[in-house]
């Protein structure tokens, strides 16, 4: 599947980010996040090859080092999706990012919700 389809079929909402210390903004969470959209569609697309009806959401705690780098990486409360190895797929996608460098060591929170995407009908041509 290229990868144009797969976000086509499969779509990642932006999510709900939350620092919980002051050191990180929502909107460099998301933006760190987005930048790992295709692995987690990925993680997601592999559950949806499992159960083509999986959707549901990740709640995701990290722990982010003075580096910026997620130190840890573990599901919360408000996880809703029922394929561990996608929650664990995602975890390990978290794991990956890096906030670059903090004041202290903080605590961010993340949900991201994976859904099915329906095809566009009968949508405008751009040269329409």
């Amino acid at each position: 599947m290229s990868l144009a389809s797969l976000l086509s079929v499969v779509a990642l909402a932006a999510g709900f980010a939350g620092a919980k210390a002051p050191g990180i903004e929502q909107n460099r969470v998301e933006e760190v996040v987005a930048d790992r959209h295709v692995a987690l569609a990925l993680c997601y697309e592999d559950g949806r090859d499992r159960n083509p009806k999986l959707e549901g959401t990740v709640a995701v705690v990290m722990d982010v080092e003075e580096s910026g780098r997620v130190v840890e990486a573990k599901s919360g409360r408000g996880t809703s999706i029922g394929d561990k190895l996608v929650v664990s797929c995602v975890l390990d996608v978290m794991k990956t990012l890096d906030f670059g460098k903090q004041e202290k060591p903080q605590t961010v929170r993340y949900t991201a919700r994976f859904f099915e995407q329906p095809a566009e009908k009968d949508a405008p041509k751009k040269d329409e």
